[in-house]
């Protein structure tokens, strides 16, 4: 059979050959669609599962604590409003009744990063906290941090043998034991995003590396829990002490935070 000739002058397929072709292509889109789904499946397994498998359950949540440190000196009392329902708690008096931020009493209470969790909705009684664990290498990186924020001077690296200003990464570098290195926060940044470790959320437990924007290095921390990062301020050149500031409080832009390498 001949080919057709369209009038935009490209060769177009017979009818018989039509069918063929578009019998190839359903095959190719069903092949494609599964491949897709495939590495859709394995990404799961290789990009989500580890920050899955960080999360770990604190432990429970004291209304009762809550209603003293978020009314403080009111004298209220934890009490459940429904039965079958979990957001009913209320902070109570005679002549008062005020809600419960839970998420805020499990910062309270475990300070790493934690946050609010719920078993049933329809259960007042199945709140729990969560949070990302910190490993020892972690726990030793905060605790490192704050020392040398409380070292007799904390404008000097006694280490390096110059002030800490404009050297973030070394900082952050030597919290974690020189388990790695890099040119600068934004390269080590980049590093973790382009392996999907950035998570964007405040959560950040202690012992993690808290990256910010800002000129073509960025800038890096390390968190301690409980929403608090330490980290060097000023720019080479000037001589300002290491300090301890709020994970959003910089006026860089906030990139997330990640579990150091080799944590």
């Amino acid at each position: 059979m001949p080919t057709e000739v369209p009038r935009d002058g490209v060769t177009a397929t017979p009818p018989v050959q039509r069918r063929s072709v578009r019998r190839r292509r359903y095959w190719r889109r069903l092949l494609t669609l599964g491949v897709l789904a495939a590495t859709a499946v394995m990404g799961s397994f290789l990009g989500a599962s580890p920050a899955a498998a960080a999360t770990a359950r604190l432990g429970g949540v004291d209304m009762q604590r809550a209603c003293d440190t978020q009314y403080p000196g009111w004298g209220l009392r934890a009490v459940v409003t429904s039965w079958s329902d979990a957001y009913s708690w209320k902070c109570t008096s005679s002549t008062f009744s005020g809600g419960i931020n839970v998420t805020a009493e499990c910062v309270t209470q475990y300070r790493q990063g934690a946050y609010a969790g719920l078993d049933d909705p329809r259960n007042p009684y199945t709140w729990y906290c969560q949070g990302w664990a910190s490993t020892p290498n972690m726990q030793a990186a905060a605790s490192w941090a704050i020392a040398e924020k409380s070292s007799p001077d904390p404008t000097w690296s006694d280490y390096f043998g110059h002030a800490w200003s404009g050297w973030c990464e070394r900082f952050v570098e030597q919290a974690n034991a020189f388990r790695f290195h890099f040119g600068s926060a934004i390269e080590h940044y980049r590093w973790h995003r382009d392996r999907y470790r950035i998570h964007t959320d405040t959560n950040a437990p202690v012992g993690a590396v808290v990256f910010y924007g800002g000129g073509a290095y960025g800038h890096v921390g390390v968190s301690i829990g409980g929403g608090w990062v330490i980290s060097t301020q000023g720019v080479y050149g000037q001589r300002l002490p290491v300090w301890q500031h709020w994970i959003t409080g910089l006026s860089n832009p906030y990139y997330g935070w990640a579990y150091p390498i080799g944590a």
